[in-house]
């Protein structure tokens, strides 16, 4: 019994050059490293300001009335 599947035919195609997967691996690398450094520094002054912001409340707490 013969299979039934037929290869699809491939076009050949030249390869592209070499230089454009050094660059376009170049780029890719940058950008990675780009978003790598801005999240690092908004996780760093997230953790180093956190301690900044004052947890008590600067007036009387909402529904306690103020003595007469």
């Amino acid at each position: 019994m013969r299979e039934s599947y037929v290869r699809p035919v491939t076009g050949a195609s030249e390869p592209k050059a070499e230089w454009v997967a050094v660059w376009r691996f170049r780029l890719v690398g940058l950008v990675l490293l780009a978003v790598a450094a801005v999240v690092t520094v908004w996780l760093v002054n997230k953790v180093l300001y956190a301690a900044e912001q004052d947890p008590t409340p600067t007036g009387p707490s909402p529904g306690v009335s103020a003595p007469p």
